[in-house]
């Protein structure tokens, strides 16, 4: 992808798909602690260099929150984006939720994107569920339910918390509280978006991002 220009530097995003998601082999993960174990090795056979501001957006989310309890000298920032310390999926949801495969219900779309969400944003959606594969989906659902961070309060980096008007009730609420509890948190929602946020605007998303890193990252090192 290309440079990303701030106020003072370029940012290089690198995006990676977890096994069985996109363009990535198996065996699908089934645990937050293993998605995060292949984030460390991308980092380590990449020879990124660190510093590395670190963006997860929903079970990614709780992904970059492992990452920075085992490895917090690699991150220089932190971003998450629409996700929580703790999912609360209880066991009849998640056999439900598995039950429905990737044919995913009309009212399960429903929760994740704006009320108004055309036609394409829904597709473009749907069309970002069907790159990943019925075990990956299994997994993620595994790790989620089973994901808890009792340290969320403590993370001592520049954090951005990212929700969005019609996120959920329960994420947006989180976000607030995540956002004024941390030492150094940062609080920013997205109008006219849902959960789904970075398919369904993309580019308030991502300013939103930028601007804060023009400020967190302001005298750090590029």
């Amino acid at each position: 992808m290309p440079p990303v220009p701030g106020r003072d530097r370029c940012v290089s995003p690198i995006a990676l798909d977890q096994p069985e998601h996109g363009g990535s082999s198996g065996p699908a993960c089934t645990s937050v602690e293993e998605l995060g174990r292949n984030l460390a090795g991308f980092v380590d056979a990449l020879e990124v260099p660190r510093s590395l501001v670190l963006l997860g957006h929903s079970l990614g989310g709780a992904v970059a929150q492992w990452y920075v309890g085992r490895r917090p000298d690699d991150i220089v920032a932190l971003g998450l984006v629409s996700t929580l310390p703790q999912f609360t999926v209880d066991a009849p949801t998640l056999a439900r939720w598995k039950a429905d495969g990737l044919a995913y219900p009309r009212e399960r779309l429903d929760a994740i994107v704006h009320p108004d969400a055309s036609f394409t944003v829904r597709a473009q959606a749907m069309a970002a569920r069907a790159e990943t594969t019925l075990a990956a989906l299994h997994g993620d659902l595994d790790a989620i339910a089973s994901w808890s961070n009792p340290d969320w309060r403590t993370i001592p980096l520049p954090t951005l918390v990212v929700s969005a008007d019609a996120d959920s009730p329960a994420v947006l609420a989180a976000a607030h509280d995540w956002a004024e509890g941390l030492p150094r948190g940062a609080f920013a929602r997205i109008p006219r978006a849902g959960h789904m946020m970075p398919i369904e605007q993309p580019e308030s998303t991502a300013r939103a991002i930028v601007d804060w890193l023009d400020v967190a990252l302001d005298g750090a090192a590029p």
